[in-house]
């Protein structure tokens, strides 16, 4: 298996995780179903792409009374330690990525790099997300030694983080860690490890970013 999805949801949010499905050029029930730990996994296998999409349904956090299980460090890790793919990524079941998302990836990852850079689109950070139509360029790349704003014509840099197709033995060997902000934990541990050295980076939009300032803790 090349690719591994990783998907972080909740019983609840079926009708998200199927609209992104397709996203990924899955549709339909899943070829694999199985408990695991505090929750479900369910499993689209396309042997043929060497795709895998694993989605994690477990009941939402709660901040009194937390299950590591349960946060989305938690979730993440799950689904790494089941995964079968050479490379992971991470995604919520309402992300949305490019349309031709597992093509480029599978299509940088044959040159066999640690990591998998790209742009991303942002839409709800402008103006404390009152201008949610205003678009902001991110770079996610191991040019860059963490976060930052205002650099090399993009709003927003990111050192690698859950989103980007990482080599599962690098992933695994960082982890995840919380719930909230655990994917900058993670980008700032695996920047400090020196792990990733060599990078393919997409010169494209890959991933649209949708800013919800209203989400709900647990979700």
């Amino acid at each position: 298996m090349k690719l591994s999805i990783l998907i972080s949801t909740m019983p609840s949010r079926a009708a998200a995780l199927a609209s992104l499905l397709p996203k990924f050029g899955f549709d339909g029930p899943p070829d694999e179903e199985f408990d695991h730990e505090l929750g479900v996994v369910k499993a689209w296998v396309d042997q043929e792409r060497g795709v895998e999409v694993l989605a994690y349904l477990t009941p939402p956090f709660d901040k009194n009374d937390p299950v590591d299980g349960l946060s989305y460090g938690g979730k993440r890790n799950a689904l790494m330690q089941v995964a079968r793919g050479e490379y992971v990524a991470c995604f919520d079941d309402d992300d949305e990525p490019h349309p031709e998302y597992v093509e480029r990836i599978l299509e940088a990852i044959a040159q066999g790099p640690d990591v998998v850079g790209f742009k991303v689109a942002c839409y709800g950070y402008a103006n404390n997300c009152k201008s949610p139509e205003i678009m902001e360029p991110a770079d996610v790349s191991i040019r860059y030694n963490g976060w930052a704003n205002d650099q090399n014509g993009f709003k927003y840099v990111r050192f690698p983080h859950h989103l980007a197709a990482t080599k599962r033995e690098h992933a695994m060997a960082i982890g995840y860690r919380g719930h909230y902000g655990e994917d900058h934990d993670y980008s700032v541990r695996m920047q400090a490890s020196g792990r990733l050295k060599t990078e393919v980076h997409i010169d494209e939009f890959l991933y649209i970013y949708l800013f919800n300032g209203n989400k709900k803790e647990g979700e």
